[in-house]
């Protein structure tokens, strides 16, 4: 696990990220997506919305992408650049 996931783990976990009710995943994939609180390793899809609360590692997205401000994501990247 590298430095950046790690740190934003511990983060999370300080911040309450990790209490009931918040998401977690390695891969979360999908056509359209709208996130709230959740922690992904990579997140996929054609339409994709990282809410507030979210902490990621990648984004990846076909057609349109939106970060909210009190999102953290390390890398954002339109498939097929």
């Amino acid at each position: 696990m590298d430095l950046f996931w790690r740190l934003f783990s511990r983060l999370s976990e300080l911040l309450g990220f990790g209490r009931k009710g918040a998401l977690r995943a390695e891969l979360i994939e999908g056509t359209e997506l709208d996130l709230e609180w959740t922690e992904a390793r990579v997140i996929r899809g054609n339409r994709v919305r990282v809410g507030p609360g979210c902490i990621a590692e990648l984004v990846e997205y076909t057609e349109h992408v939106q970060i909210d401000p009190e999102a953290v994501v390390k890398e954002v990247k339109r498939a097929g650049d």
